[in-house]
């Protein structure tokens, strides 16, 4: 399960980048994953991780909460699927 970990980080970090952050300061969570992976990812070489991410859907609960459908695919379709990613901004870290 390295790919699922692989486009869970890289979906972290692509989504602080969509947001004009470079420091995750509160919790992220992911929900509702899909995936396929019809054969393993070597981990001799580079993975290479494509990750689409949807707009931030902002839920009007408080706070700062947010959602982003995220698709992925590892080293040419190694391994692919979908999950979505839930964080609030207000929940910062001290």
């Amino acid at each position: 399960m390295a790919a699922i970990r692989i486009a869970g980080d890289a979906a972290i970090v692509a989504a602080l980048l969509d947001g004009d952050e470079s420091v995750k300061a509160y919790p992220v969570r992911g929900a509702d994953l899909a995936h396929s992976m019809p054969r393993q990812v070597a981990t001799k070489a580079p993975v290479i991780v494509r990750i689409e991410l949807s707009a931030a859907a902002i839920d009007g609960s408080g706070g700062d909460p947010r959602r982003q459908a995220v698709r992925f695919s590892v080293k040419n379709g190694c391994a692919t699927g979908s999950f979505a990613l839930a964080y609030d901004r207000a929940a910062r870290s001290a």
